[in-house]
């Protein structure tokens, strides 16, 4: 765990309609209460009864499995919690998680911290876009080793995968250009079948 830190207690929720409920309440939160929220990805709540679901005591920070696939990580901004990632991305890669995807901002430089490694990028699809996003806002990243980088506010979707023997960081513009979504996850299957042998 990085140096600062906060130890997070996380809670496993029980697969019920209730829970399902209570995670998408806490999640929907916390994409409210940042100007970066449009980046989170909120599933309808039923959905999250497929799924596992992590939250820590306050409902502050989360995440869920779908599979080996982590989705819906999510910190409000009025949590007290420092360097989330770590904790969440601990728990979800012990309890099978193995992938993720995100858009090409602050989030792949984090989870390259935690052992992740891109491995394919997709461009950004206003078609596809959230109904919340703002290109003024998510115009310029400083990306941690590299550069700030201006991109319009379309940034790429980056496909990565648990590698912690990978050990190099992030770099903007790593994973190989692809067409379309679903190729990022037949990518990442590819990816973690050729890490087993």
């Amino acid at each position: 765990m990085p140096a600062g830190a906060t130890p997070v207690t996380f809670h496993e929720l029980r697969s019920t309609p209730e829970s399902s409920a209570a995670f998408h309440k806490a999640i929907s939160a916390a994409k409210a209460s940042s100007k970066f929220g449009a980046s989170v990805h909120v599933y309808d709540r039923d959905d999250y009864g497929g799924m596992r679901l992590f939250l820590d005591e306050d409902a502050g920070v989360g995440f869920a499995l779908k599979g080996d696939d982590i989705v819906s990580a999510f910190k409000h901004d009025k949590s007290p919690v420092k360097g989330a990632v770590s904790s969440m991305l601990g728990l979800a890669t012990s309890q099978g998680g193995r992938r993720l995807d995100a858009f090409d901002t602050v989030l792949p430089d984090l989870y390259g911290r935690e052992g992740f490694r891109a491995v394919a990028r997709v461009k950004f699809n206003p078609d596809y876009k959230p109904d919340d996003w703002s290109y003024d806002t998510f115009a310029k990243w400083l990306h941690f080793r590299d550069f700030i980088k201006f991109n319009g506010g379309k940034p790429d979707v980056v496909f990565m995968v648990h590698d912690p023997g990978y050990g190099q960081p992030y770099k903007a513009g790593d994973g190989a250009m692809i067409d379309d979504y679903d190729e990022g996850a037949k990518r990442q299957a590819a990816a973690l079948r050729r890490r087993k042998h």
